[in-house]
């Protein structure tokens, strides 16, 4: 689970979704509230403190051995590298490319996520002829460890409906 990436790499979905008028985390002033935040914690050499974001609220509540696990797989990494996946996902733009892609695709997203959330991923699905998207209940931006079963039974779904 540990994020390797160098910044060139971290371009990941950054701000496919920037620009939706949802009012969501992804909005320029949040982007920079990101940023100096991250900053902060690449130049203490601290790291993060401690949160359950990322996480669902039941997840946090009736499963927080699973938040406790993917925070110690997260600390693991270097505060540099977070901050230069950061500022790389807030300086990529893919919005005009998405609409590109030709191929089936599967969207998933966490009905919780407040980072990338349901209607960000509708914003995508939207620009990407016949995506499909499946809402996690119960799961946010770390839905694959929240909810691994049915993140795994959508993928599976998916992939044995192109056969």
């Amino acid at each position: 689970m540990q994020d390797h990436r160098h910044k060139a790499d971290a371009g990941c979905a950054g701000r496919l979704d920037a620009g939706f008028e949802g009012g969501n985390r992804n909005s320029e002033d949040a982007w920079a509230g990101f940023s100096d935040l991250w900053s902060h914690w690449a130049i203490s050499g601290h790291g993060r403190a401690f949160t359950t974001d990322g996480y669902s609220p039941k997840t946090a509540k009736e499963k927080f051995d699973i938040v406790r696990e993917g925070w110690g797989e997260q600390i693991k990494t270097d505060p540099r590298v977070r901050y230069t996946d950061m500022i790389a996902c807030s300086q990529v733009d893919l919005r005009e490319q998405i609409s590109k892609i030709d191929k089936p695709t599967l969207i998933l997203a966490g009905a919780d996520d407040q980072v990338t959330t349901p209607a960000d991923m509708e914003f995508v699905k939207g620009r990407i002829k016949g995506a499909r998207l499946e809402v996690i209940a119960d799961a946010s931006h770390n839905l694959t460890t929240e909810k691994p079963q049915e993140v795994n039974a959508a993928i599976e779904k998916f992939l044995a409906e192109l056969k």
